[in-house]
């Protein structure tokens, strides 16, 4: 890889400051920025693993990649390996910390010749489901569901899932769960965009 293309978190080949946030890239390009960082993930670091957010939405314009992995003991390893060969390296908030906590490691994806930002979410095989749900959105789907929960006696969490007087209603395998104990119809994640529902 040509580290001279990203020579600092922050800039870009001119040394000018940039948001990642702001970068967007066709869904097509996206994919296969998702395919190229899952390729080199070697399969032993996660037992499930999905692409949400904006990409499983079909969106025609994507800012970020968002995963949700049950993560194994080897991916810190697998991560530490792919920084340190210079195919990402760990995202940087303004107030300098590195974003690479315990639920959610956000870098930026520097192979391919388009930086974008990956964030993966760490789920527990009891979470995935919601949080596959909450990560896929979009942030609007998201409010009028909690809010359906809610009239409902339902509090919608990710790292708990659907509770109901703090017991779990939900068998968590899939999002679908969510619909059906909610009394909804299932919506395609393609349809969960404002607008369409």
């Amino acid at each position: 890889m040509n580290k001279a293309l990203f020579p600092s978190p922050g800039t870009d080949p001119l040394g000018v400051k940039t948001d990642y946030k702001q970068m967007r890239y066709p869904l097509e390009a996206a994919r296969s920025m998702a395919s190229l960082f899952f390729s080199m993930l070697p399969k032993e670091c996660y037992d499930k693993a999905l692409l949400c957010g904006s990409v499983r939405r079909e969106r025609y314009d994507i800012g970020d990649l968002d995963f949700v992995l049950v993560p194994t003991p080897h991916l810190e390893t697998a991560l530490k390996v792919m920084e340190k060969e210079g195919a990402i390296r760990p995202m940087v908030k303004k107030d300098g910390k590195v974003m690479l906590g315990k639920s959610l490691k956000s870098y930026i994806l520097t192979l391919g010749g388009n930086p974008i930002q990956v964030d993966l979410y760490m789920a527990r095989p009891d979470t995935f489901g919601i949080n596959c749900f909450i990560r896929t959105g979009s942030k609007e789907h998201n409010i009028r569901i909690a809010s359906t929960a809610k009239r409902t006696g339902y509090h919608l969490h990710p790292t708990g899932g659907l509770l109901k007087d703090t017991l779990r209603v939900d068998d968590d395998t899939d999002d679908r769960s969510i619909f059906k104990v909610l009394g909804l119809p299932y919506l395609v994640p393609e349809k969960r965009d404002l607008g369409n529902w």
